[in-house]
This record gives structure tokens, C-alpha cells and sequence, in this order.
């Protein structure tokens, strides 16, 4: 009951701090107006900052409640449908922290449009498209992976001229990758059973940077989608499957290079978690050698 009316007085902070005063349908055609540029008055910024602030203080109190629950599966239908409307009501929301969703439809468009690769090709090759008007980095070269350009492609072709339904498609992506995410970390922590579930599902389903940063902001093509595959590749590993782990991690590469970091420590996790040395290293090549497969398949055609 408790954590019911910390997840509606949660929704409803969500609905008057942020979309309420900075609703996407009537403000998405103005990418400058964000909290970077300083567009945004006093007024906007303040309801902003106390939101968050309500926010955060909501999110503790849920996290302290769902400690003491134990590890009963009950709370995953309550937490995943205030997950969901949390993360629905920040797709509504215009994102006020970030134009990084109008730089992935440029991108988008000159793969879809002009058929160039977006990996070499600046954006002035869209010069007397209105949308570059709107790119928050006009000049700067393309810092994702081949994965998130054909993502982004995919979305120019569905969206057409319409920006504010491309918003809403780069923002519900964000929306289902989450939900997935916290429906397998429940899963995951239930069937290991290291710690009370319900906390740590709620710890990250409940979190106001997640759901604001991601479905609100749009900040980052594939930080959730990064973060799904990672989930997966970590719970791969842990179930023995060191080759999908690998692939899988090497998957969220194709987004967005930064995960590669957590390579190296997926294969020395995978030679002390293997019944020897051989056998781990056996699995680190063959894992490996599939992981390259994968990348090589998907950077080929954009090779240049």
C-alpha cells in the first residue's frame, strides 16, 4: 500500500513538474530550448529542479519500503506498471536536457534519404534539409556504431517529415528496452537469489535519472539499449553461456563503443568461472571469434 502511494505521488510529480510544463507536442519543433542553451526561463528551470528534488525523495523512500520485502515475485506487476507510466509520461515530456534525438534523425536521414554513410559523411550533405536547422552538432562527426545508424535510419524512414512522431519513435524504443530491462533484472535476481529482488528491481525501474534521462531526455541513442544488452550478456555469463555473453556484449559495441570496456573483464570472468584454464580460454577464443563475426558483418557495408 505504502509503496502504491509513493509510485502515484511519484506519477503525479512526473505530470506537473515536467510534462505539464514542458509538454513534447506543443514544443518539439524548438531543439534550442533546452537547459544547455539557457532558452528556458527561470520559472521552467525551478520546476525542473524541485521535481527532481520530489523525485528523488519519493524514489529513497520506495527503495527503503522494497528493501523489507523479501523475495516475494508479488511487487513485480506494481512496480512494472508505475515503471510504465512513469516512463510514459516522460515520453510526453519534451526533452529539456538534450537535443541528442534531433542529431540521431539527421543521421537517420542521410542514410535513409541521401543514401551516404553517416559513419564518414558530415551533415552538411543534408544542407537544404530544414532539419539540419535543428542538429544539435552540425559539424561533428558521427560518434555511434553501425547498430544505432541503421536504428536511426529505420526511424527517418517511418517518420517521414513528421519530427514530433520521430521523437515519440526514438523515445518509445527507449520505453520497451526499459520495461525489458526490469522485468529480466527481476527475473534475474529472483532466480539467483543474492538479494531481495523487489529492491533491487525497484532501484532501477523507479530511478528519476533513468526514467528522465532516457524516455525524457532521449540523452544517449543506446543507453538503454546498451544497458538491455549488458543485462543479457552479464546473465549469459553467469548461466554459463560464455559465447552468447560475449556476442551479446559485443552487440552493444555496435551502438556505442563505450561498453567495450567491460570486455576484458567478461573474458576474466569467464576463465575463473570455467572448470579450468583450458576450457576458459577455449570459450574466451570461441566467444570471441563469434564477437568479431558479428561486428565485421555489421561494419562491412558501412566500410569506407
Amino acid at each position: 500500500m505504502a509503496l502504491a502511494l509513493i509510485g502515484a505521488a511519484s506519477a503525479a510529480v512526473y505530470l506537473i513538474a515536467l510534462a505539464r510544463v514542458f509538454p513534447l507536442i506543443r514544443i518539439y519543433a524548438n531543439p534550442l530550448l533546452t537547459i544547455d542553451t539557457g532558452v528556458i526561463d527561470q520559472g521552467g528551470v525551478l520546476s525542473f529542479a524541485v521535481g527532481m528534488a520530489a523525485l528523488f525523495t519519493l524514489y529513497g523512500l520506495a527503495c527503503r519500503i522494497a528493501s523489507r520485502i523479501g523475495r516475494s515475485r508479488r511487487p513485480l506487476i506494481l512496480f512494472v506498471a508505475f515503471a510504465a507510466l512513469f516512463a510514459a509520461v516522460a515520453v510526453s515530456t519534451y526533452p529539456i536536457a538534450s537535443t541528442d534525438a534531433y542529431g540521431y534523425l539527421v543521421f537517420g536521414r542521410i542514410l535513409e534519404r541521401c543514401h551516404g554513410n553517416p559513419l564518414v559523411i558530415a551533415t552538411t550533405l543534408l544542407s537544404q534539409d530544414p532539419l539540419i536547422a535543428r542538429a544539435p552538432w552540425p559539424d561533428a562527426p558521427y560518434l555511434y556504431g553501425p547498430l544505432w545508424a541503421i536504428v536511426s535510419g529505420a526511424v527517418s524512414f517511418l517518420a517521414g517529415d513528421n519530427i514530433l512522431f520521430a521523437m515519440v519513435l526514438f523515445k518509445v524504443l527507449r520505453l520497451l528496452a526499459y520495461l525489458g530491462t526490469t522485468i529480466l533484472i527481476f527475473h534475474w535476481m529472483t532466480k539467483r537469489g543474492t538479494y531481495p529482488p523487489a529492491a533491487g528491481t525497484l532501484f532501477f525501474a523507479w530511478n528519476p535519472l533513468v526514467i528522465v534521462e532516457m524516455m525524457g531526455n532521449a540523452r544517449d541513442d543506446g543507453l538503454v539499449a546498451i544497458l538491455i544488452v549488458i543485462v543479457l550478456a552479464a546473465y549469459a555469463l553467469v548461466e554459463n553461456r560464455a559465447r552468447s555473453g560475449l556476442v551479446l556484449a559485443a552487440a552493444s559495441t555496435l551502438v556505442k563503443l563505450t561498453p567495450a570496456v567491460l570486455f576484458p573483464v567478461f573474458l576474466v570472468f569467464i576463465v575463473r568461472r570455467s572448470f579450468s584454464l583450458r576450457v576458459g580460454v577455449r570459450e574466451c577464443l570461441a566467444g570471441t571469434a563469434l564477437a568479431a563475426l558479428l561486428v565485421g558483418a555489421l561494419y562491412a557495408p558501412f566500410w569506407a
